[in-house]
């Protein structure tokens, strides 16, 4: 049994290589001279929906009795 431990610790270590290294190499490396840098999109649309979304994630976090509600009564129509 203690040899399962031992594998699963080395396969969450390998995994847990090959994970951070993709976010190292999106993330904290210079990028080539020359190359095409993202620049975030900032417009009304785009700050609407993250607002909306982030009030309706909130809301659904803090009170989801009523899309509870919502959903159990959708369910029953079917």
């Amino acid at each position: 049994m203690m040899w399962l431990a031992i594998l699963g610790v080395l396969s969450s270590a390998v995994g847990a290589y090959y994970y951070l290294r993709v976010l190292v190499f999106l993330f904290m490396k210079q990028p080539e001279h020359g190359a095409v840098v993202a620049v975030p999109m900032r417009s009304f649309y785009v700050v609407s929906a993250i607002v909306l979304s982030s009030y309706f994630v909130i809301r659904m976090g803090v009170a989801p009795a009523h899309y509870l509600e919502l959903a159990l009564s959708a369910a029953q129509l079917s």
